[in-house]
């Protein structure tokens, strides 16, 4: 007995786990909301990966009968448990659900292929699903249509989608046979619009009007006319409790010919909306369909209805790429109409000085997409500038390119037109126009003698490198005239109490400092003075052999290495005035701001200009001021903190 009991229980237990292994397995679950529909509708189709942690999107092969929109994804993680007539159904979901809208091209019993998945390399196959589309029924009662003002578009050129709904006149004997017929049906008919649907327009169009401004003037206070995109009591438009808003455009009487070959009397409603594509490609406007009752007979004196379901094919444009042929190298990727204009700032300078330029595009087309002009590869402007990259601004239908360039020559009298070129839509070519040319006053850079490189007047000073046929040579002979050695007891006093406070705070110190030392910023301020203090070297040596261009060069780089670190920003093509700028906002005081923006500025004109070796700046002045500047940005710094 004992025996069969255990027997029993370790059958009910692999079972229990053959159950939940089987439970786990990863796969594909296939729904859909429902299995008939009209020709022109759409359908939601939902593909669920079980069981599986972080799944990719499942591959949709075969679909050629259908229009396949991404309509959104979710993850999951949920089980119910249902018993019915005494039987246990449980349903886990653990994974990802992918929801698609699929939209049937054609009429007929279709099948809906069964998607795929690869799972740890692994391929899982869904299941397929049979649908019924049902062809819209013959009649005239109703026409539907939709029409495109162009079949084919460029990037960003506009083009306009109508739609044409022709409802036929009421029937004779009625008491007004001019009367409306959108204002006798009892139920308002509804149309699916997808392109009113700002949601089903994706990345790749872009409406000039939102659908709000387009229907909010159409809209019924009695409401007449068109149920859209199941627009109703929840929606911004909602005037009535519990009815559905109807938009009722203006109607036009006009005459069509029916398929029995009479002509007929009808009411033409219109909506439009006009768009730009933004890539290339075709863009598919998918189709619209209509149901309602519309009256067609009078019986026993009153009007009677039929039901109508009508739908007007899809519509594509095709959004063409600008052409390889033709296009020229000033081509900045713009496509649209522009023009163009530059601005140069300051125009009076001296030889090396830094200038802004400002190229500016103006117009409607792709101008987030539009790159800088390639200045450096004009000849006029390689030979007589120094340029670097640009930096790019946006603006309202317009964007900048803004420069840093220095002139080399004396002999600049204007900075030379900029050819910029785009792609016209609406002539179909490009279109190269020309910045105008900008009249610049440049200087030769001022410069100083040979006995300014190495020292002041000794009636300034009295002491400190001199110059002589020889050479540079240091005129200090004695140590007490670079400092007092006589011993102070009163330092050593205040050293012994400093000293004895330091374990007080010695944890708060070396938390701060632990923090300096993990802090890429701290680092960087640390390891500037090194740098500079290297750089100014290299200058000297620079200066001894007798090269100013390349001693300047080393200075600018060590004033710029400490501003830059300290205010965290790149020093690369930094003018002096950027770097007075960022001085001033690190809270250096006034008077140092003018000596370094004059170092800088001078040493400026010694890499610029065209001189010789003798013609020089002092680099133990640069170096004073650098230490002075490194002096203050430490105490600003610890103020700070």
């Amino acid at each position: 007995m004992r025996y069969s009991v255990l027997v029993q229980l370790v059958m009910l237990t692999a079972l229990l786990l053959r159950g939940t292994a089987v439970a786990q397995q990863p796969e594909l679950i296939v729904e859909v909301d429902r299995q008939q529909l009209y020709e022109g509708e759409s359908l939601l189709y939902r593909v669920t990966v079980n069981n599986v942690a972080r799944p990719s999107a499942p591959e949709l092969n075969g679909f050629d009968a259908f229009t396949v929109a991404a309509a959104g994804e979710q993850q999951i993680n949920f089980s119910s448990v249902s018993i019915v007539n005494g039987r246990r159904t449980e349903v886990v979901r653990r994974g990802r659900q992918f929801d698609y809208r699929l939209t049937p091209t054609r009429s007929g019993r279709l099948t809906i292929p069964a998607p795929t998945a690869t799972i740890d390399g692994k391929v899982l196959t869904g299941r397929t699903v049979d649908i019924q589309v049902i062809p819209p029924t013959e009649q005239d009662l109703v026409i539907l249509s939709q029409s495109t003002d162009r079949t084919a578009v460029y990037p960003m050129q506009p083009f306009t989608v109508l739609l044409t709904v022709a409802v036929q006149a009421l029937p004779k004997g009625v008491t007004q046979p001019d009367q409306d017929p959108l204002t006798v049906q009892r139920s308002v008919p509804a149309l699916t619009v997808p392109w009113l649907d700002d949601e089903r327009l994706g990345d790749v169009l872009q409406p000039q009007r939102t659908w709000r401004q387009i229907l909010e003037p159409n809209i019924s206070r009695r409401g007449h006319g068109f149920q859209i995109n199941n627009i109703g009591s929840s929606s911004a438009f909602s005037f009535f409790e519990n009815r559905a808003a109807g938009f009722h455009p203006p109607a036009k009487r006009t005459q069509r010919t029916r398929s029995d070959g009479t002509d007929g009397d009808y009411f033409e409603y219109q909506f439009q909306r006009t768009f730009v594509a933004t890539k290339a490609g075709p863009i598919q406007l998918g189709g619209v369909t209509l149901k309602g009752a519309f009256a067609n007979s009078i019986t026993a004196g009153r009007l009677t209805a039929t039901d109508i379901y009508a739908v007007a094919p899809s519509v594509t444009v095709q959004v063409k790429d600008v052409p390889q042929q033709g296009r020229p190298e000033s081509f900045v990727g713009a496509v649209g109409t522009f023009e163009v204009a530059a601005e140069l700032t300051p125009t009076d300078v001296s030889v090396g000085d830094p200038l802004t330029l400002t190229v500016t595009l103006t117009g409607q087309g792709t101008l987030d997409n539009a790159y800088a002009p390639a200045i450096g590869d004009v000849a006029a402007i390689a030979d007589n500038f120094r340029t670097y990259d640009a930096t790019e601004e946006s603006g309202t239908a317009s964007r900048r390119f803004i420069y840093s360039l220095r002139p080399l020559s004396a002999d600049v009298t204007e900075f030379p037109p900029v050819p910029v070129s785009w792609f016209d839509v609406e002539k179909e070519e490009y279109v190269t126009e020309h910045t105008s040319a900008i009249s610049l006053n440049v200087r030769e850079a001022e410069t100083l003698s040979g006995n300014d490189i190495v020292s002041s007047s000794p009636a300034q000073s009295g002491s400190g490198p001199e110059r002589s046929a020889e050479g540079v040579f240091a005129n200090v002979t004695q140590l007490r005239d670079l400092r007092d050695d006589g011993i102070r007891p009163t330092r050593w006093f205040a050293a012994w109490g400093i000293s004895a406070m330091c374990w007080v705070i010695g944890t708060v110190v070396l938390r701060r400092a632990g923090d300096r030392l993990i802090n890429p910023v701290a680092a960087r301020r640390r390891a500037a003075p090194r740098l500079a203090g290297a750089a100014l070297d290299e200058a000297q040596a620079a200066v001894a052999a007798g090269d100013a261009s390349e001693a300047a060069m080393h200075v600018r780089r060590a004033l710029n290495t400490v501003i830059a670190s300290w205010s965290d920003t790149a020093e690369d093509s930094m003018t002096p005035h950027e770097a007075v700028r960022r001085l001033e906002d690190l809270g250096v005081d006034e008077s140092l701001r003018q000596d370094i923006e004059r170092l800088l500025t001078d040493w400026n004109a010694v890499q610029y200009s065209r001189t010789d070796g003798d013609n020089a700046l002092s680099v133990d002045e640069a170096r004073g001021g650098l230490n002075r500047l490194i002096a203050a940005l430490r105490g600003s710094t610890r103020g700070a903190t």
